[in-house]
């Protein structure tokens, strides 16, 4: 039979660990997917419909084995807030605290070289260069998707 001193003891030492004011730990903010898609587009490629007088879409590659990169937005110095690799259908998910976010691509290194080196590169309003970019606001917490397009010099 437990002793009336012990089960005391058990109490007090439970009250003990509970304290007064003390408010749960918050929940990490949930985390919102975005999925990436990069693309090359060929240039080269366009060619009018016949009767049309009108060019046909330009084709859209997909890129595989690049990296894509969120931070936020206008300060490019700062480490990625989430890294992704595409895969074979050049898409990536990254996953992403509400808000803005700037998404790139990082621009080859050395330049020239990968699978988007033969592609124009274009400045973001910080100065980095890259084959593509684009700002989006996961502010509502939704899942989104985004495509990045860059365009092939050597069609």
């Amino acid at each position: 039979m437990v002793s009336a001193l012990a089960l005391l003891g058990g109490l007090v030492g439970l009250l003990a660990c509970v304290q007064p004011g003390a408010a749960p730990a918050p929940d990490q903010a949930a985390l919102v997917p975005l999925t990436v898609t990069v693309v090359v587009i060929s240039p080269g490629g366009a060619r009018p419909v016949p009767d049309s007088g009108q060019s046909a879409p330009l084709p859209q590659i997909p890129v595989a084995g690049v990296e894509v990169w969120a931070m936020p937005p206008g300060d490019g110095t700062v480490a990625p807030e989430a890294t992704a690799l595409t895969d074979v259908d050049g898409n990536a998910t990254l996953q992403l605290a509400a808000g803005p976010h700037r998404v790139f691509v990082p621009r080859p290194d050395p330049p020239g070289s990968g699978p988007l080196g033969a592609t124009i590169m274009r400045e973001m309003p910080d100065g980095t260069r890259t084959p593509m970019w684009a700002d989006v606001d996961l502010s509502d917490g939704n899942p989104a998707a985004l495509t990045l397009s860059a365009t092939r010099l050597n069609p």
